[in-house]
């Protein structure tokens, strides 16, 4: 007969060995020493670590997920720590010049983008190469060898690129500041941001009407943040000198109306969203798509664009101008409107950007460059759909209880013409093999970091 006492540290033992059956099992279904974790998700089949896509108002889901407005979202499990991710979707694009995909790298409203469907970039007929996983096409004639594009890329000054950084400066060539500020009259309620080509000086005066907050940002042209700044009053100077010639952003937050700008700075642009206070507008854009809806009874009104009629008509219901050229007139009566777009908008007719610096989304073969670089392959064809693949490095992800979100951006999709997702396939990788102790103590780590 056992001891009462040997009984108990038998139980004791067999405890503690089902409690680490148990963990390393558990830890085995997410540690994979291969480095690479595969999930499949669709419509019909769903997975427990991807999420439905949502707002569930902006889907229709049957054998499919018809996307009828955007931006949309979706989270998938990321058991493990990985270095990589890559998404595989399997599509239907009737309705969009563009379709985007993001990673959350911050708060909400941050998002690491990159192109998965671009129509221009698909009908381009330029001799093409594949250059370190960069798409590279060329418009110079007798240039399609990777020595000779490599040469030329590093001679031209007509160069177009997508999500690529680059060494080169962006000059407008014969340019020249106003000899005296000039005034526009922008009317405009709420937050923007705006594009301002530099040469050497940024002079922007703002007017404000209201009495809240406004924070003014400026970012170089290398996107890093170099002055920030927040008022009260009504009248604000953003004034800054020796600076390098380029393309500066200004993001504007305030609940105020912004009645006007002066500057001597010719460029002025504003870049996807505006919401027009009351009065006459007369804008130009470069946008491929744009959405307008009202915001107000006051903002029924016929909108003419490239010699056509829009009527808007219904409150908050969403207008589509979809397949423009690439400089648009919209002329808008009474305004009470906010327009968004995957361009820039202009309310001086000769000073419209042609593009952003590395953001190119509008190419023919027409177009005044010798080189097109893009990080983006063509998709492939599968009867009706299309199949191509985003990656992401996660340095910078954002992960929140074990989880990354992404979000789809697919501008002109609606209830009648929808983006169409029939799968999405997720890749995890990391960078190299690693032991199985040394991917325990990274699993360790990373579930602690992000139940804390």
């Amino acid at each position: 007969m056992l001891s009462d006492k040997k009984i108990k540290f038998i139980v004791r033992i067999a405890g503690i060995v089902i409690f680490l059956t148990i963990l390393i099992c558990l830890i085995l279904i997410d540690i994979n020493l291969s480095g690479r974790q595969s999930i499949y998700v669709s419509a019909e089949d769903n997975n427990s670590k991807v999420s439905q896509i949502f707002p569930v108002s902006r889907t229709i889901v049957n054998d499919n997920w018809n996307i009828i407005d955007e931006p949309v979202y979706f989270t998938t499990r990321m058991s493990a720590p990985y270095d990589n991710v890559e998404l595989k979707i399997k599509y239907k694009n009737d309705c969009c010049q563009q379709v985007l995909i993001g990673l959350q790298t911050g708060d909400n409203w941050s998002y690491e983008e990159e192109l998965l469907d671009n129509k221009d970039f698909n009908n381009l007929a330029w001799p093409k190469t594949i250059l370190d996983n960069l798409s590279v096409w060329s418009n110079m004639e007798g240039i399609i060898g990777e020595s000779e594009i490599i040469s030329g890329l590093a001679n031209s000054d007509k160069i177009a690129s997508y999500n690529i950084p680059s060494d080169k400066d962006y000059i407008i060539e014969d340019y020249s500041d106003y000899k005296a500020q000039q005034s526009i009259n922008i009317n405009l309620i709420g937050d923007y941001s705006m594009l301002v080509y530099v040469n050497d000086r940024i002079y922007l005066d703002f007017n404000f009407i209201g009495d809240n907050i406004s924070t003014i940002k400026l970012y170089d042209n290398s996107s890093n943040l170099i002055k920030q700044d927040e008022t009260l009053d009504s009248n604000y100077i953003l004034e800054m000198n020796n600076l390098k010639t380029g393309i500066y952003k200004i993001s504007i937050s305030t609940d105020n109306i912004t009645s006007s700008i002066a500057s001597i700075n010719k460029y002025i642009n504003f870049t996807n969203q505006l919401s027009l206070n009351g009065g006459k507008h007369s804008l130009l854009s470069n946008a491929s798509t744009i959405r307008i809806k009202s915001l107000d009874y006051s903002g029924l009104q016929n909108i003419i664009y490239a010699d056509n009629d829009l009527a808007i008509d219904t409150i908050n219901n969403k207008y589509y101008l979809r397949d423009l050229s690439d400089r648009t007139y919209l002329d808008i009566p009474s305004g009470n409107i906010q327009i968004y777009s995957d361009g820039l908008f202009s309310f001086n007719d000769d000073y419209l950007l042609d593009f952003i610096p590395g953001s190119i989304k509008r190419i023919t073969d027409e177009s005044d460059y010798e080189y097109l670089i893009a990080k983006y392959h063509k998709p492939i064809i599968d009867g009706d759909y299309s199949i191509n693949t985003v990656s992401f490095d996660l340095a910078s992800a954002t992960i929140s209880d074990n989880k990354l979100r992404f979000i789809i951006g697919a501008l002109g999709s609606s209830i009648d013409n929808p983006f169409i997702i029939e799968s999405i396939e997720i890749l995890y990788e990391k960078k190299s093999g690693l032991s199985f102790w040394t991917e325990f103590i990274d699993y360790l780590k990373y579930c602690w970091r992000n139940i804390r």
